[in-house]
Order: C-alpha cells, then sequence, then structure tokens
C-alpha cells in the first residue's frame, strides 16, 4: 500500500476464526507498532480515532465492521508496521462493547481467542524526480 495502510476488521477475520456457538466476531486490539499513527474507525463511516493505550494485559475492542489505518511519520520511507489482536465473541461477551478498553485477563478471557498479528507494508509513494540546482 501506499502513504496510508487501510485493513477491514472483518477481512482480518475472514477466514481466520469460526465457533460453532457465535458467528460474530470482532477484534481486542492488544499491541500496535510502526513509526506513525494507528487510527480506527467503529463503524466503518470515515470518523477516525487515534489508536492507543493497548497493550496485552488491555485491549481496544473493535467490531467486525471497524476500520483500521496506520500513517506513517514519515510518507517518504517504507516501513514495516503490525497490528497485535485477539478474536473476540461479540455474541457471548455480556456488557463488553466495541470501543471499549477492557482487561484481556481474569473474568474476561473466555470471550476471546488466540492471538494473530497482522502485518502491513506501508511502500513509498511514486515521487517525481526533482532538479536540484547546481
Amino acid at each position: 500500500m501506499t502513504g496510508t495502510a487501510t485493513a477491514g476488521v472483518g477481512g482480518l477475520l475472514a477466514g481466520a476464526v469460526s465457533s460453532p456457538e457465535s458467528a460474530v466476531f470482532g477484534i481486542a486490539v492488544t499491541g500496535l507498532s510502526g513509526k506513525g499513527t494507528w487510527l480506527y474507525d467503529r463503524t466503518g463511516l470515515g470518523n477516525f480515532a487515534i489508536l492507543s493505550g493497548v497493550s496485552p494485559t488491555t485491549a481496544l475492542l473493535l467490531p467486525a465492521s471497524a476500520v483500521l489505518k496506520f500513517v506513517p511519520a514519515d510518507s517518504s520511507v517504507a516501513q514495516v508496521a503490525t497490528l497485535s489482536y485477539k478474536a473476540w465473541d461479540v455474541t457471548n461477551s455480556g456488557q463488553l462493547s466495541a470501543g471499549s478498553k477492557v482487561s484481556t485477563t481474569g473474568a474476561t478471557t473466555k470471550n476471546f481467542f488466540s492471538t494473530a498479528v497482522e502485518t502491513l507494508n506501508v511502500n513509498i509513494g511514486n515521487h517525481a524526480p526533482v532538479l536540484a540546482p547546481l
């Protein structure tokens, strides 16, 4: 991808997770990397907010309709950004709701599945050459 990298949560989960008891999944974001800013939009309508403050023990819950975006700090340098997450069983989550930050330890662990890491390659744009004065 060039400039920014965007991924739909539903696309991340497609074919990666299933359960006989539930057909509704989301993700619990547990880690971020990359020199830039991660953004999320819970509704998929383009209203992005900064994604921060997540860790292996504190996750941000996002539904399958959400969209993630990575905006590199320097769009002229190719880089790799990663997003770590656990699949989230939305159907059996009780009081847990999308957009909430929750603990991934203790009583809520029954709502989460194994951790996955998504790698986004952010390529530099095709910049026209610039003639420098001598």
